[in-house]
């Protein structure tokens, strides 16, 4: 699982961010549609371990106040990249075991961290039912 830890709220140029944001970063009151908007990226996540994971969860001053399923990873110029995927609520096992918590990974100077979770197991695309 990804742990996306923000910094603090800072405005940003629209025009050169590649997801045409106008803030990044974190504060209080954020909905989760904001979060969304700026967690997802733009990172530095080098290799191909980010597009194996299932779940990211955001970490706001310590606690993680947003879970998100990731759709997918796109890269953009410079060797970044960023997240799709949806916003999971109330109900769902990530959002029940994680939002509202404290941060897994504590607090990093790292934005993209990895930790392990049960919630990671897939079963094989085959039809043999591993869990990989």
């Amino acid at each position: 699982m990804i742990q996306i830890t923000l910094g603090k709220q800072k405005d940003v140029d629209p025009n050169s961010d590649p997801l045409q944001r106008s803030q990044i970063g974190w504060s209080d009151g954020l909905s989760g549609q904001q979060l969304y908007e700026v967690a997802r990226g733009v990172w530095v996540m080098p290799g191909s371990r980010v597009e194996r994971e299932r779940f990211a969860v955001v970490n706001g001053g310590g606690v993680i106040c947003l879970a998100m399923e990731i759709e997918r990873v796109v890269d953009v110029p410079g060797g970044r990249r960023f997240f799709e995927g949806r916003i999971l609520g109330p109900g769902h096992s990530a959002y029940d075991r994680y939002v509202g918590k404290p941060a897994p990974n504590g607090a990093q100077q790292n934005p993209i961290t990895y930790f392990k979770s049960s919630l990671d197991n897939r079963k094989c695309n085959c039809g043999c039912g591993k869990l990989i």
